[in-house]
């Protein structure tokens, strides 16, 4: 039996090379900062024994480049800290499906899915998502999540997976909300509720035009609002009947992900218009409350 029973991580006050400094988050370092969080999650996985390897964009790649946020362990790396665990008797995993509930070393195990490549690339004005497995095991769904600053994901939708497969399965999604920065990332489920993430890949479009999209609609309570580009400017909201008549209205701070929290208002049910104003232009979304 073995277990970890503590790690002693030392950080310096800056990074060892002059003139660069620590990104502490959640934003994403800049060319002149070292990411403090994927430096951490590095120095974690070795203290879990993981050792150093030879694969840009993941977490335990050899070397650590300014600049670069690698902050999620890949499919693989989850997979061989598994693996470690389960040669104790005494081991246990984290079990998502049970919020934080230990497993024991039987039970210890990664999802039988192999995933071949996850890719995204952009097709004019949509970008086209692409993935496949070499096989896989009681597969339930993926389901598809994106992010614009790499730390907050939301899901964009679930495509069904193949369940049981001895043969490559090819996958698809096509995203036409293409924003300036796009993350992409797979939640791979099982039937039993387990799942693990795929990496994270970028799509880049710095020539992305800004754009409103309202992401749960209809809406109940909130509404869960993206621009295509960052805002610097305040950004006003407002909600309008049919009849014309404003009947709510909300000014945020800059930036390109947004809540409006209609839960205290007395808002009837039907149709709405929600005017978005930023920097001089005013973008229109037609809404249903329901």
């Amino acid at each position: 039996m073995w277990y970890t029973a503590d790690v002693d991580v030392q950080f310096m006050p800056d990074p060892p090379v002059a003139g660069f400094t620590w990104e502490y988050g959640p934003a994403l370092p800049g060319g002149t900062e070292f990411d403090f969080e994927s430096v951490s999650v590095h120095e974690l996985g070795h203290a879990l024994g993981l050792g150093h390897r030879i694969a840009p964009g993941e977490v335990m790649h050899y070397a650590v480049t300014n600049g670069v946020a690698n902050r999620t362990p890949s499919v693989a790396e989850i997979s061989g800290v598994n693996d470690k665990m389960a040669f104790s008797t005494a081991a246990t995993c984290f079990n998502p499906a049970g919020s934080g509930t230990p497993m024991t070393a039987a039970s210890c195990s990664t999802l039988p899915i192999t995933l071949l490549d996850f890719t995204g690339q952009k097709n004019r004005q949509q970008i086209d998502l692409n993935w496949n497995t070499l096989q896989e095991q009681n597969s339930l769904h993926f389901e598809l999540e994106k992010s614009t600053d790499g730390n907050r994901f939301y899901s964009l939708g679930k495509i069904q997976a193949a369940g049981t497969s001895t043969q490559r399965r090819d996958y698809s999604y096509v995203d036409k909300q293409v924003t300036e920065l796009n993350y992409y990332r797979l939640k791979m489920v099982d039937i039993d509720g387990r799942y693990e993430y795929s990496r994270t890949i970028l799509v880049r479009d710095p020539s992305a035009t800004q754009q409103v999209w309202v992401l749960n609609n209809p809406f109940t309570t909130i509404l869960d609002i993206r621009l295509a580009k960052q805002a610097t400017d305040p950004v006003q909201f407002e909600l309008i009947g049919l009849n014309g008549a404003k009947v709510y209205s909300s000014r945020q701070s800059g930036g390109d992900n947004f809540t409006l929290d209609l839960s205290g208002s007395t808002l009837q049910k039907g149709v709405y218009i929600l005017q978005t104003r930023n920097g001089g232009v005013v973008f229109t979304n037609k809404i249903l409350h329901q």
